[in-house]
């Protein structure tokens, strides 16, 4: 298997989308505090659309990288079981044990912690109105997990006709949002955009920007985006869509579902450039942002309880703006310890299983 080449700006992305779910999160636990005002909640939330956007695109960019350095379709599926599904499943088990062990949980129905084992448990749980574990699972993890598993089919239609492919993956995309949105209303389901269906066109951007890693970064292709994003700001900006949410308002608009996957789609392009232009210039802070890459999964994987109990200590609706910012930065810190022990522990298994 040939060496597998690295880029600075894709460490970035990784890292801030890692960071961008910590701050979700966080924000989460304080929609209900009377001294933060929803704009801020609404701003955080928006970040987390372009984080986890960056996310999908960045898992859709590698992947590619990943099947060209395969043996095939299986030893692809191996490495992805090895590097997903084995510290999920070890990091869940120690969460629920944890949590067992401490009297100040409520008990945890057998149902919910047998769910759990599932990444995309939300959905599940939420069909079959059985209480959720808010402990490791992320939506997403599950979600990229389905992805990975179509990715080798998406990746033979791409190398056949990347504009067909694209339109297609588009168009399931819409039809779907508009076929699951009743679930969702009836709350059947939690979100939409949840579904891995759904979230096919970040992911197939990713692929699709792999495979013209050689023009996306120059000077022409990014004049292009920003203009692009500048007539999708002013056509946002003059529509009429009734929405409180400001990112939706003045940057996604999103009056229409092929709207907002336009929007996620070029976010991802443009968080590219952004990465990368960081990178050429800030080289030194970079560095060090782009040092925590490692442990980025597992960033994912342990901050629920980490946020759970620090906000519990000091109160969720007790916080004000400056305390907020201070509790944020002590559970980033906290995760990032944590985090780094969990991965130590886990890394060499993951090391001998690769081979």
């Amino acid at each position: 298997m040939a060496q597998r080449k690295n880029f600075d700006w894709v460490d970035t992305i990784r890292v801030f989308s890692t960071l961008s779910i910590i701050v979700f999160h966080y924000a989460c636990v304080l929609t209900e505090n009377p001294h933060l005002q929803n704009v801020v909640i609404n701003f955080i939330f928006g970040i987390n659309h372009f984080g986890v956007a960056a996310f999908f695109g960045i898992s859709g960019y590698l992947v590619v990288n990943s099947l060209d350095h395969s043996k095939d379709v299986w030893d692809f599926y191996r490495r992805k079981i090895v590097r997903i599904v084995f510290p999920f499943t070890a990091t869940y088990i120690i969460a629920v044990v944890i949590v067992l062990l401490n009297p100040n949980f409520p008990p945890l129905p057998i149902m919910s912690i047998i769910v759990g084992l599932f990444p995309f448990d939300v959905n599940i749980t939420k069909f079959f109105n059985i209480p959720h574990l808010f402990l490791v699972g992320e939506w997403f993890i599950g979600t990229i997990i389905l992805l990975y598993l179509v990715a080798p089919l998406i990746y033979k239609f791409l190398r056949l006709n990347v504009p067909l492919t694209m339109i297609a993956v588009i168009a399931i995309s819409c039809f779907s949002i508009d076929f699951f949105m009743p679930f969702q209303l009836q709350e059947r389901i939690l979100n939409v955009q949840m579904l891995a269906i759904v979230r096919m066109p970040e992911f197939v951007t990713g692929m699709v920007l792999f495979l013209y890693r050689d023009k996306i970064f120059s000077r022409q292709s990014q004049i292009l985006a920003l203009v692009l994003t500048f007539a999708m700001v002013l056509y946002s900006g003059f529509s009429n869509f009734p929405t409180t949410n400001i990112w939706a308002k003045y940057f996604f608009g999103i009056d229409t579902n092929l709207h907002l996957i336009l929007a996620l789609m070029l976010s991802i392009y443009l968080s590219f450039i952004i990465a990368d232009l960081a990178n050429k210039y800030c080289k030194k802070i970079m560095a060090f942002f782009n040092g925590y890459k490692d442990i980025s999964y597992t960033v994912i994987l342990v901050h629920h309880l980490l946020i759970y109990k620090i906000v519990a200590f000091f109160g969720a609706n007790d916080l004000k703006p400056l305390s907020s910012i201070m509790v944020l930065i002590l559970i980033t810190v906290v995760v990032l310890i944590v985090a780094t022990i969990v991965r130590k522990i886990y890394a060499p298994i993951e090391k001998k299983l690769l081979g």
